[in-house]
């Protein structure tokens, strides 16, 4: 009769599973299939996407396969096992007969030895006249053998046999059930751990598990040997050789007892193991690649989502750009535009996409498409203003360019082109050019007219000075020779006649320098302040002996960019008023160049102070004194025209800046002004003056 343990042993080897490899190799074929398409055709990516999902596919249902088959096998045998552990306290019990087909013979052989124990016992009680409820010495030993046949126990003695065993193929052990330390082991297993029987045996089976997993399986070995049963625990190992490896166990407990004890007691710790170091690798590397993968579908779809955003953006951007955008193809047909174009020409799309380019030009324009078009397949580029017609019949001017966009082989495939409406601008361009020969007109007529006004206020000027003289020179004459006999009115009148007419000639003196106070330009070059006041100090040399004055320079004066000849009568003319105006028994004129305010001179003006201890004037005043021939003073008491200051403001508005005053009554005054800084002008203006 074909033994039980033949039939538990090989099982797997014994029956073929035609519909498992089939079913792996069509979905092998199949998602192989798919990921060789999806390369061939440029989809690298997604290539080894269907790849990756195809390897994780295949590799759970290997595992699902194999999760079945040890479901189909272990169960029934640990049924059985356990029926045959029971009839040792009861050998009338009844025992279930297993669903799976294959293991009946086993189940035959278990019934055939529980009928001989029970002959066995029948036997013995009939000389006894004792109906013992447990299995004697001899039983056991009666029973071992078949117990050894079945599978489901192992004899003391001679656990691995030299006589070819298939177990010794298997790495298989034994352990003491409560030191856990090697009884025995197959030669397979000795030859995986690297340790000899001999070197096992003083070693506990805990010693060869990791450090980090040691505390894990002391408890869940002694639990299983409490159970009487363990399966797929797994733990990581190191071998004598230091290798780091998983092994997967499955455990059960042996029990026996002899004619002392009552109770059956363990044995020992039957152990079957199983290298999953490659499989664990495997599981480890396919959850490494499944997260990887995971990471890429999502890296994938955020990609998607700003793609989808980024096409949606350019999308509005193209056909809401302030630009006419349209493709034209090797015969001049519009293949696509946005809609700026359509709304400028006021047309639907299948107006103008698919008709030719020339539908909407103006008569004029249509034969110089063909012209154009050539050069642009030749070179590449066009530029070029046309003139199209809108649908209500307006003429648009139209600025033009386009790019052509060839194939690998160098041929025209289609322009990607750009037009903007320029028709406004064309008009405003047209109103500027007319206002600028009407402006270029009117400055060359007001340049004629300030010319002649020139020669006239020089002609007035003269023929108003020549009877001034005139009055003068007789005056004098009629003093000299008819003094004595005109009497003191009379030499009264005269003197008032004399000052008039000489009042007179500083007026019109003082309007001709006004005149040429604003016109300095081309005139403008570097100016030394120092040398400007040393001229000063000589031209006033016998008022500052006279009146005990001085003028004094505060700091370091920079060099200005000006005219040298109004910036110096600026100067004068304000040292003058800050002696003239002034009351002191020694009266001082201070300059002094300060630190410009940035946001009012863009650091190339400096402003230049002048000051003075004289009588001041009113904060009222100070905007009207910059007035012509504005005087706050009587002629008894400071002589003058009051055309001083205004011709400073004119010489220094010339000039780009401005000037103020900052004065109270009987305190001084304080002029400023904004000057340019020779230090910010370009060496090329230099250099062109």
């Amino acid at each position: 009769m074909k033994t039980a343990n033949a039939t538990v042993e090989s099982p797997r080897k014994g029956r073929p599973r035609p519909i498992w490899w089939i079913v792996i190799a069509v979905h092998t074929i199949a998602w192989g299939s798919a990921a060789g398409f999806a390369y061939l055709i440029s989809w690298h990516e997604l290539g080894v996407t269907i790849g990756l999902l195809g390897l994780t596919c295949l590799v759970s249902m290997a595992a699902l396969e194999r999760w079945a088959e040890r479901r189909r096998w272990l169960r029934p045998i640990h049924d059985i096992s356990e029926q045959v552990i029971g009839l040792t306290e009861d050998l009338n019990r009844e025992m279930n007969e297993p669903d799976n087909p294959e293991l009946i013979e086993l189940f035959r052989a278990v019934k055939e030895m529980q009928g001989k124990l029970l002959a066995l016992r029948e036997s013995e009680a009939a000389r006894t006249d004792v109906d013992t409820p447990f299995a004697t010495s001899g039983e056991i030993e009666a029973f071992n053998p078949m117990m050894t046949r079945s599978g489901a126990f192992d004899p003391p003695e001679g656990f691995y046999p030299d006589n070819g065993d298939a177990e010794s193929a298997e790495m298989i052990n034994r352990l003491d059930p409560k030191t856990l330390y090697w009884i025995d082991s197959s030669p397979a297993e000795q030859e995986f751990l690297g340790w000899t029987l001999s070197q096992l045996k003083e070693k506990s089976f805990l010693e060869i598990i990791d450090p980090e997993d040691r505390v894990l399986a002391k408890t869940q070995l002694l639990a299983a040997i409490g159970k009487g049963e363990g399966h797929n625990l797994l733990y990581r190992i190191r071998t004598a050789r230091q290798e780091v490896k998983a092994i997967e166990l499955h455990l059960a407990v042996r029990y026996g007892r002899d004619e002392f004890d009552s109770q059956p007691r363990a044995i020992y710790v039957k152990i079957r193991s199983s290298d999953m170091t490659k499989k664990v690798r495997a599981e480890r590397e396919l959850r490494r690649r499944t997260k990887e993968l995971i990471d890429v579908n999502g890296q994938l779809r955020r990609i998607n989502r700003e793609l989808e955003s980024l096409k949606n953006r350019y999308s509005d951007l193209y056909q809401n750009a302030p630009a006419l955008y349209l493709n034209l193809d090797a015969r001049g047909i519009v293949v696509e535009c946005n809609d700026t174009m359509l709304n400028t020409l006021g047309r639907s799309r299948d107006e103008i996409v698919g008709q030719p380019y020339i539908s909407f030009l103006i008569e004029a324009r249509k034969p110089m498409f063909d012209a154009w078009f050539e050069v642009l397949k030749t070179t590449g580029y066009v530029e070029l203003e046309s003139r199209w017609v809108k649908a209500n019949g307006e003429v648009i001017d139209v600025w033009f360019a386009s790019t052509a966009v060839r194939a690998a082989d160098g041929t025209f495939r289609y322009s990607r082109s750009v037009g903007r409406d320029v028709t406004t601008r064309r008009v405003l361009e047209a109103e500027l050019r007319d206002k600028n020969e009407r402006l270029a007109r009117a400055n060359i007529e007001l340049s004629r007219k300030n010319k002649e006004l020139d020669e006239f206020a020089y002609i007035v000027a003269h023929d108003l000075k020549e009877p001034l003289r005139t009055i003068i020179a007789f005056s004098d004459f009629l003093e000299v020779d008819c003094g004595d006999r005109i009497g003191d009115a009379g030499q009264e009148t005269l003197n008032h006649i004399v000052a008039a007419a000489r009042r007179m000639r500083s007026l019109i003196s003082d309007l001709q320098t006004l005149g040429r106070a604003g016109k300095v330009a081309g005139e403008f070059a570097r100016v030394r302040l120092e040398t400007l006041i040393e001229r000063i100090r000589a031209d006033y040399a016998e008022l500052l002996r006279s009146r005990h004055a001085t003028i004094e320079v505060i700091g370091e004066l920079p060099e200005l960019w000006g005219d040298p000849t109004t910036i110096g009568q600026l100067i004068a003319n304000l040292v003058g008023n800050g002696l003239k105006y002034n009351s002191n028994e020694h009266p001082r004129v201070e300059i002094e160049a300060l630190i410009p305010p940035p946001d009012e001179t863009g650091g190339t003006f400096v402003t230049l102070a002048v000051r003075d201890n004289g009588i001041g004037i009113d904060p009222k005043f100070h905007e009207k004194i910059f007035e012509l021939f504005r005087r706050l003073h009587t002629r008894d008491e400071f002589d003058g025209t009051g055309a001083g200051l205004a011709i400073c403001q004119k010489i220094v508005e010339a000039h780009g800046g401005r000037i103020w005053v900052e004065s109270e009554p009987e305190c001084g005054s304080i002029f400023l002004m904004t000057l340019p800084l020779a230090a910010g002008i370009p060496s090329y203006l230099e250099q062109s003056n």
